[in-house]
């Protein structure tokens, strides 16, 4: 199903500020803090913490049935993204973002957006499916097959969410549902596994394989390893994605992007700040050089904006935006004001007035 492939390129580049990004947006409008106050340093997500590692180890299971040789503990939802030659694992703890700020702007976003009788929210009306999404969900991760949600499906009322679609079994515990196309024919198939986990995939065979990684029949690669699950968004994109992603009138750093990155892997932490650590490798160690000079040109010119313009949160947070040169790979930090999305998300869900909604 085309459509569904090319869907996750789309929300990386809005979601994960690569390249840049991020810093742009923090340039433009955000209130300047008291005179004097130094803002703390963001949480800037380098490497697994404590608390990471042990979830790491938390969620790593043995397969079910019997025992494939030399089995080890995997996590399944890692499973499930380690497609063959994948070029994208993204991973979303909807956990973790639900609890920091950020997620409490979003969620405020969803449960205003109620229609002008004050029905259902978008919240309300998952909920009567029998899944509560600020409780019943874990992650929601995006790979080359689709997307995976894990969490706790044990209530679900399946007839209703897939309605029209008979369930098969497969495997020790999963079990498939195959939904019809908008015109009749086929159309995606849903791969759910022991109340924990659901893949929406392009179609049968894509399902039958996602279930087979899970439970140790297939081998599962190592597109996103468990050491590097860390942060509360983290991921790589690599190859063909990643050009998807970045195409010729994305800007101008399209162009450096796409002949110097062979792959990109990024954490973002959102305790309060939003921030991002990537490390951007590739086979030209010029290009690449190149390429990391031009991101560190577009950090001090957001810094010098913000500077000149008195917007003092903005400019004290991109002193901490840098690259990392290195001839292999460089790294990319950066992070964006918490103040800068709670105005961005303060109309959220209201109904749009004479100056748009503002």
């Amino acid at each position: 199903m085309p459509g569904l492939r090319r869907r996750p390129g789309l929300w990386l580049l809005a979601a994960l500020f690569l390249f840049g990004i991020g810093a742009l947006v923090a340039a433009r409008g955000c209130g300047a803090s008291e005179e004097g106050v130094r803002r703390p340093a963001p949480a800037l997500p380098r490497h697994l913490r404590p608390a990471e590692a042990r979830r790491m180890e938390q969620r790593q299971v043995l397969p079910p049935g019997p025992m494939p040789e030399r089995a080890r503990p995997r996590d399944p939802v890692l499973s499930a993204l380690a497609v063959p030659d994948a070029g994208t694992a993204v991973v979303f703890e909807a956990n973790a973002l639900r609890n920091s700020p950020l997620g409490q702007l979003l969620i405020a976003c969803l449960d205003a957006s109620r229609g002008p009788d004050g029905g259902a929210s978008a919240l309300d009306s998952i909920r009567e499916l029998g899944v509560d999404p600020l409780e019943d969900v874990d992650r929601v991760a995006i790979g080359d097959d689709g997307v995976v949600v894990s969490g706790n499906f044990s209530r679900a009322r399946w007839d209703q969410l897939f309605a029209g679609a008979i369930p098969t079994a497969y495997g020790t515990r999963g079990q498939l549902f195959a939904l019809p196309s908008a015109d009749g024919g086929s159309g995606p198939v849903v791969a759910a596994w022991s109340g924990q986990l659901l893949a929406v995939t392009p179609g049968e065979a894509a399902a039958r394989a996602t279930l087979d990684r899970i439970e140790g029949r297939l081998p599962a690669g190592q597109v996103l390893r468990d050491d590097q699950a860390y942060g509360d968004v983290y991921g790589v994109v690599k190859g063909e994605r990643l050009a998807a992603l970045v195409g010729p009138g994305d800007g101008p750093l399209a162009g450096p992007v796409l002949d110097a990155a062979k792959s990109v892997e990024f954490h973002l932490d959102a305790t309060r700040d939003v921030g991002l650590v990537a490390s951007v490798s590739g086979d030209d160690p010029e290009r690449l050089t190149d390429l990391g000079k031009a991101l560190g040109g577009a950090l001090s010119a957001a810094r010098a904006r913000a500077a000149a313009a008195g917007r003092t949160d903005e400019a004290q947070l991109l002193e901490f935006a840098r690259v990392v040169p290195g001839r292999e790979s460089f790294g990319l930090e950066m992070a964006v004001p918490y103040e800068v999305l709670q105005a961005r998300l303060a109309h959220c869900g209201r109904p749009p007035g004479p100056d748009g909604g503002r």
